[in-house]
């Protein structure tokens, strides 16, 4: 015996009315204390407590009663194999069914249908509802068996299913069934699985640009090894075929197509495979978004590679370094900007700055291009541009740097004093000078020969080891005399023969022309021993003539310095191209490093050099040469991106990628990639509710008030046009149907006094219902949840299925009505109570007599019917009363 509650939380609601009650009973009624007032009062508190127990559904439970049980029989798709089981379970289940237990099925899937009503002594089962299989809701089936699962019997539910659910009210409904008190059984059905085949994924770029080349992959799982088809459509329209081999597990795909239009493109990828038996996941879709013809900024020697952007779809405007825009704003309307074999000192400052806040704060892309003039050679080192580049100029730490013995050879003659704005030829052959050490390592070593009419060591031949030592003597060459410089070389070259550096190289400087001869041979001799020659001319006094022939019989280059302030950057230049650290000739196989767009492709064909550089902490490598150095990196700067590539675009490095059939479209890829998600007029999110599309399209600074409709393009082609509610300034919300599977392609407009102000294209794709998806996860540990939250088990044997075992059968009863009843039986007496005068039927109370001051109980007189006073008798003064009482009283004692 025994009660149970319903709603057990109604009784929060009885000290809340006590309190109403008795607060009304306080301030409103007469403070005069009555026998009616307080059986009112007592009255009014047991009705509240009445009615609050009436709400709270009790039932009181008796042994002996009735026992019914609902078989919930899943038949949704993920059960279909389990058919068969699931109908020998219930003829087993009702072979072995309690004596009088009330037996019934409610067959179950996306929606729940009572299949075979409740009765007794039932011999079979047959299921034959319409169900929706293309989903499964437990919780909604738990709710219906507990809502017809009679009043006066005891009540339990056994599941037959394979635990996939996919509804989402299944923990509310178990709190019901606890509170109610219903065990819930589980019996699992065991999962037949047969052969089937799907397209699990179909992953495309979320934006692209038209005429872009991109790739999309299709994943496709097995539960067997078959042979099939699998067809890519584009906006519905085949675009690609491939006979494809299956192997049980996860299979990957990839194609590659071209953005040819802009706006929403919908792909979907079709699977026909042999011995499938469950087409219903063949299909699946994704959507993307192609923005416009892309614009890009070439400058310097860029004109190959705007070719190759012209060719592959893009817009390029070609410049050269010194017409790059000084604002940002002016570049603005570039989606990335290219710097092809640009020096640094090319780059005024305020373009410089410009192009920093493009990338930085605008969140566009820049590209840096290799070549002779770039990187280190052009001067990048410490530079703003390094600052914004992956990688940097620093090679200092690479162990396989060959050793170079460096030997500068400067004229000091009187000429060298001339000079322009404060400074000479020479201050400046001194800082070119500084500026080569700098260069070196300490596994180098330099010597600086100064010479005028005779030559002297300014730095002896020693290791580069004490940098700002060697500079202060380089500090301390003073110009003077005439120009002899035979004796200047043969000193370099008598001191280069004795050292043991891989590399051994002059960098010869003069302003003038030379009083002496015999140079040709002594080049040579230089040349047989493997040391190389460069010379620079300085001003148009320089024998050019003579330094260019001893240049070449040198193997090394010759340069000419009209504006004298290019020495530093020439003799820094050369200094690295001769040192092997920086120049990187050689041909190699690019490695793949990090998967991506820029790293697509089957392989690559060989390069033949590179300019070294290192890879900074932050920064993504996608390629790299043999010797893990970065010859393609990126990384995030600011709210853009910058990317390099350390090879060249002209062929001198890169004649094999440019003849690559790939080759523009790789090139082109660098530029995408470091382009910008094109702003739309808005943002829009889409979320899947059920065979609904919720769409929320959100507009910053919206002040409202627009009228909002979006249209959407089913994958059968039909269009609905949906208006979409303001819920808040600048967000509209509305939902769209899609009860059918595919890619389904959206565009939000706005209009104001008629006219369209704002447009949006934007998509979704609706996949097979997660019914038929192979890869579900195993349901027996959901089924373990429901049967442990309810008190219930997990049965492992058909017999059980209709037994009484853990519900013992119990007679309930409601009482809500008799509590109604009574309540109700209560508030006639209590108004009954307040209309009649049944109080005049109690004895009447004498009135106290006033007193001064309070007097005992045993002190007061007894009652006693008093006569009328005569009418002219002027009533007592209170001290006549008080001897009246007094007179009493010992009246009494005698």
């Amino acid at each position: 015996m025994g009660i149970e509650f319903a709603r057990p939380l109604a009784w929060l609601a009885l000290p809340v009315c006590v309190a109403a009650v008795f607060l009304m009973d306080r301030f409103l009624s007469s403070r005069r204390a009555s026998v009616k007032r307080t059986v009112a009062l007592i009255a009014r508190y047991a009705l509240v407590f009445l009615l609050c127990a009436a709400l709270t559904g009790p039932s009181l439970l008796l042994p002996g009663g009735k026992a019914a049980t609902w078989a919930l029989c899943d038949l949704s798709a993920s059960a279909a194999d389990d058919r068969e089981a699931l109908s020998a379970a219930l003829t087993e289940g009702l072979a072995h069914q309690a004596e009088g237990l009330q037996t019934g099925a409610i067959s179950f899937g996306a929606n729940a249908m009572v299949d075979v009503p409740l009765a007794e002594e039932r011999e079979q089962m047959s299921l034959s509802a319409a169900v929706d299989a293309g989903s499964t809701d437990i919780g909604g089936a738990l709710a219906m068996a507990l809502a017809l699962l009679p009043q006066d019997a005891a009540g339990r539910i056994v599941l037959l299913s394979d635990g996939q659910n996919h509804g989402e009210n299944l923990s509310a409904r178990l709190t019901a069934l606890q509170a109610r008190g219903v065990a819930v059984d589980v019996y699992p059905l065991p999962g037949a699985e047969t052969d089937d085949a799907q397209v699990s994924a179909v992953v495309t770029p979320a934006q692209v640009y038209q005429g872009e080349r991109f790739e999309v992959t299709v994943q496709l799982d097995s539960r067997y090894d078959t042979k099939g088809t699998l067809v890519l459509y584009a906006n519905r329209q085949p675009v690609a075929t491939r006979e494809v081999t299956l192997r049980k597990g996860s299979n990957t795909f990839a194609f590659e197509d071209v953005a040819a239009q802009s706006g929403v493109v919908t792909y979907e990828a079709e699977l026909l495979a042999q011995g499938d038996a469950n087409p219903r996941n063949n299909r699946l879709g994704a959507y993307m978004d192609v923005r416009g013809v892309p614009r890009v900024l070439v400058a310097g020697e860029g004109t190959e590679l705007a070719a190759m952007l012209e060719a592959s779809g893009m817009r390029a405007d070609v410049v050269q370094p010194s017409q790059i825009p000084q604002s940002a704003e002016a570049l603005r309307q570039y989606h990335a900007v290219a710097l092809v074999n640009v020096a640094a000192n090319e780059i005024s400052q305020a373009a410089m700055d410009a192009l920093d806040d493009y990338v930085r704060t605008l969140g566009r892309g820049l590209c840096a291009f290799g070549g002779d003039n770039s990187y280190a050679l052009g001067g990048w080192r410490g530079s703003q541009l390094e600052d914004m580049l992956p990688v940097t100029m620093d090679v200092d730490n690479r162990l396989d740097m060959p050793s170079l013995a460096l030997v500068l050879v400067i004229d000091k003659s009187g000429s060298m004093s001339d000079g322009q704005y404060g400074l000479t030829r020479l201050e400046m052959a001194k800082e070119a000078a500084i500026r080569a050490c700098e260069v070196l390592t300490s596994r180098d070593s330099i010597g600086v020969v100064a010479f005028d009419d005779t030559a002297k060591w300014a730095v002896p031949m020693q290791k580069v080891e004490n940098l700002s030592a060697i500079q202060e003597m380089i500090g301390t060459i003073r110009p003077g005399g005439g120009t002899m410089f035979f004796s200047a070389l043969q000193q370099a070259f008598s001191a280069l023969i004795q050292t043991e550096a891989q590399y051994k190289h002059i960098i010869f400087l003069t302003d003038g022309e030379s009083g002496d001869s015999g140079f040709d041979a002594l080049v040579q001799r230089m040349s047989s021993s493997g040391i190389t020659l460069s010379t620079v001319a300085v001003g148009s006094g320089a024998n050019s003539t003579l330094l260019s022939r001893l240049a070449e019989l040198g193997n090394g280059r010759a340069y000419t310095a009209v504006a004298f302030d290019d020495l530093p950057t020439i003799f820094t230049k050369e200094t690295m191209l001769v040192s092997q650290a920086y120049v990187q000739n050689r041909t190699f196989y690019p490695v793949v490093v990090s998967d991506s767009t820029l790293t697509r492709y089957d392989g690559f064909p060989t390069l033949d050099g590179y300019l070294a550089t290192t890879a900074k902490p932050l920064a993504t490598v996608a390629l790299a040469t043999d010797r893990d150095d970065p010859l393609l990196a990126w990384w995030q700067y600011g709210a853009g991106r910058t990317l390099a590539w350390t090879s060249d675009t002209r062929g001198a490095w890169t004649h094999g990628l440019l003849s690559w059939e790939e080759g523009a479209a790789f090139f082109a890829g660098m530029l995408s990639f470091v382009m910008p998600a094109e702003e739309g007029e808005g943002s829009a999110e889409i979320e899947r509710e059920g065979d609904t599309l919720r769409l929320r399209y959100t507009v910053e600074g919206d002040a409202g008030g627009l009228q909002t409709e979006a249209t959407a393009l089913a994958p059968d082609g039909t269009e609905q046009t949906v208006s979409l509610s303001e819920i808040s300034p600048g967000v509209y919300e509305g939902v769209l149907s899609a009860s059918q599977e595919g890619a389904y392609a959206v565009r939000v407009s706005q209009r104001q006094n008629g006219e369209t102000v704002r447009t949006l294209e934007t998509g979704a794709t609706v996949g097979y219902s997660r019914e038929y998806d192979l890869r579900a996860a195993d349901g027996s540990a959901l089924l373990e949840e429901i049967a442990a939250q309810t008190g219930g088990r997990v049965l492992e044997d058909a017999a059980e299925l209709f037994s009484l075992r853990g519900a013992q059968a119990r007679a309930r009863y409601d009482l809500t009505g008799a509590l109604l009843w009574a309540a109700l039986a209560l508030f006639v007496l209590d108004a009954a109570q307040r209309r009649l005068a049944w109080e005049r039927l109690l004895p009447q109370r004498r009135e106290r007599a006033e007193t001064p001051a309070p007097t005992p109980r045993s002190a007061r007189p007894r009652r006693h019917k008093q006569p009328e006073p005569p009418k002219q008798a002027a009533p007592d003064t209170p001290s006549q009363t008080g001897e009246k009482l007094l007179a009493g009283r010992r009246k009494k004692l005698m």
